[in-house]
């Protein structure tokens, strides 16, 4: 008995084409999404990337399976039961995977024989049908031009998905038998062995195309006083078969940051050398190192998203601006705490000073002369914005990026404030009662409780501001909303927003706070609520990360994956507490990691959950790499 390569579908005896699918029985399998030709055992089409279902057929019964079903969806026996005495239907075996566990050697691809496609021929018996009748050409031509239109809507929608899929990295970077493993989770799923240095490396980077990777080993132990004759900055060309690490620099400066372009090919990194500390640049093509500048280590460097400009301080002191294939510009004295960097870093805020003797509001533009905008300043509320309020000479002044616009005399000069992250608005607390200023406008605020003063905040757009109305009884408060326009600078009145919420970290997601509600002391579980919603009960951990922006949250053997509109769920059984903080990653295109299946030596099998799907990358794992940045966890 035969069976169809496409959909799995019963052959007839000498048919030319399946009754299904219409796929031709000799033909070789191809992607249902892009129809291209699939080798053989592949999960994932190397053209477009769509996840491919195997399937196998029931011993007892003959019906097609997913090859991950353990019971049969037909009759519930088991896919591994003996098949009934009767002839029983072949069974299409389940694909094997690909091998990932080095360094056995990759199974040889063979690819089924190319076959030209005909078209269906009509049976002996059928009948010729005879030639249609001439009709208006009118409908044909509207018809074609509406066919032609969808079929570039397809094509768009299909490149979008392909090209789409790949436009981010899609990898793992994991230990396993103390040595560093990479595995694509691109179409090709291609596992190499990185390194047998992985005990000294602290440091792991890949380039946004995913064609470098960067260890940091240092080369000084400061706790024994050791040299590592191996340390430095390394890379590897992952693009190679067997890469090997390629040392850039062994006078690596401990403790240092560095930056690669997006291609990964140009390096900009800290170079030590005794006492004098080089700004370096390394081109990989060229095998090429520039030392910049000499710098001063003691300001962290600045770089742009792209790695092509760096900030530093050179040894005069003098703030400097580096960019790929242009001249290092002096942007002069500032100080070397800056509080604000403009994206296009040439516009610069520092504000010297202490509490008791007051600060001053320094701005600076390019190499233009700094500008004072102003001092003896007692309070200052200032974010990531040049927007912000300040109080001088017992007054409260609104700067707006150009200038200082005064708002309003107050009494004395111990406020109490906090401002929104977009910088417009601020809450002060004066003896004589509260307010909220919005760029220029001020806005009384009634809060029920003295106590809540001290619990206000903003949402990080400046959208809404949130305080509690704490309780004498020892409940939990509730939180009140007060919404916020920053433009036409109006405030609505304050409303509750919960009853007894726990607002741990003032954290937001996707412009809704996060706050949980029904703490249990006994099993260190609650209800856990983004916005109005409830998104779980008995939840033990949560955590906000960026890079993709995503909460995660676990309860019960599930881990749920929420970005900002639906929350995936993945079946793990996490026992330990260091579990939930070191046995899963978010990749960068958002692809799910995470440990599982504890073996009894401590190893993990590592799963990867994208598209609904999970998949197995490999078993025997320690721990994973790439850990995005964790903006909150509890």
């Amino acid at each position: 008995m035969a069976f169809c390569t496409q959909c799995g579908n019963t052959l007839r005896d000498g048919a030319q084409f399946c009754d299904k699918c219409g796929q031709k029985t000799n033909a070789p399998r191809r992607c249902p999404q892009c129809k291209a030709e699939l080798r053989e055992g592949a999960q994932f089409c190397d053209n477009c990337g769509t996840a491919l279902e195997t399937f196998r057929l029931c011993p007892v019964c003959g019906k097609k399976n997913n090859s991950k079903m353990k019971f049969c969806q037909g009759c519930g026996a088991s896919m591994t039961a003996q098949p009934a005495p009767k002839p029983a239907p072949a069974v299409i075996p389940a694909p094997k995977p690909a091998a990932v566990t080095p360094p056995a050697p990759k199974a040889e691809e063979v690819s089924a024989p190319a076959v030209e496609e005909m078209p269906a021929q009509p049976a002996a018996e059928e009948a010729v049908p005879e030639p249609p009748k001439q009709r208006s050409k009118k409908p044909f031509l509207f018809a074609g031009i509406a066919a032609a239109a969808v079929a570039v809507i397809a094509v768009i929608a299909v490149l979008l998905l392909v090209f789409g899929r790949e436009k981010a990295p899609a990898y793992a970077l994991y230990e396993k038998d103390g040595e560093l493993y990479y595995t694509s989770l691109k179409s090709d799923g291609k596992t190499l062995n990185l390194s047998n240095k992985l005990e000294d490396s602290h440091f792991v980077h890949v380039s946004k195309n995913q064609k470098y990777l960067f260890l940091r080993i240092p080369t000084l132990d400061p706790l024994y006083e050791t040299t590592n004759e191996d340390g430095g900055l390394y890379y590897l060309d992952l693009t190679d078969k067997n890469p090997s690490p390629w040392r850039i620099d062994k006078n690596f400066a401990r403790g240092s940051g560095f930056a690669t372009t997006d291609d990964g090919n140009l390096v900009t990194y800290v170079a030590q050398e005794g006492d004098t500390y080089s700004l370096c640049r390394y081109n990989i093509k060229k095998e090429d190192r520039e030392t910049i500048a000499d710098i001063n280590p003691s300001f962290t460097l600045q770089f742009s998203e792209d790695g092509k400009t760096v900030l530093f301080f050179d040894e005069d002191n003098h703030l400097c601006r580096n960019t790929v294939e242009k001249e290092t510009v002096d942007l002069g004295e500032t100080s070397a705490k800056l509080s604000y960097i403009s994206e296009d870093m040439n516009t610069f805020y520092w504000f010297p000073g202490n509490y008791e003797d007051g600060y001053s509001i320094y701005k600076k533009v390019g190499a233009e002369e700094a500008q004072l905008i102003a001092e003896d300043v007692s309070l200052l509320r200032t974010s990531c914005s040049e927007e912000f309020h300040y109080i001088s000479d017992s007054a409260v002044y609104y700067y707006d990026g150009e200038k200082s616009i005064h708002v309003l005399d107050i009494e004395t000069k111990s406020c109490w404030g906090t401002c929104s992250g977009a910088g417009a608005a601020t809450f002060l607390r004066e003896e004589d009662g509260d307010f909220m200023v919005i760029r220029d406008k001020v806005i009384p605020v009634d809060l029920p409780e003295a106590e809540a003063r001290f619990n206000f905040f903003f949402a990080d757009d400046g959208s809404a501001g949130y305080y509690y109305d704490m309780k004498s009884d020892g409940t939990d408060p509730d939180l009140y909303r007060i919404p916020i326009n920053l433009t036409k600078k109006t405030a609505g009145e304050a409303e509750l927003y919960a009853e007894e919420a726990i607002f741990k970290g003032r954290a937001f997601f996707d412009g809704e706070p996060i706050y949980f509600k029904d703490y249990n002391e006994n099993s260190r579980t609650f209800d856990l609520y983004l916005g109005k919603e409830r998104l779980a009960r008995d939840v033990s951990h949560y955590f906000l990360i960026t890079g993709p922006d995503r909460l995660v949250y676990f309860t019960d053997n599930a881990m749920y994956i929420h970005d900002g509109k639906k929350a995936e769920k993945i079946v793990v059984d996490f026992t330990n507490q260091d579990d939930f903080y070191y046995c899963w990653n978010i990749a960068p295109d958002g692809s799910v990691l995470y440990l599982d299946d504890r073996e009894s030596d401590g190893t993990y099998t590592l799963f990867c959950w994208r598209d609904g799907k999970e998949e197995q990358i490999t078993r025997g794992v320690n721990k994973l790499y790439y850990t995005p940045e964790l903006v909150l966890g509890f």
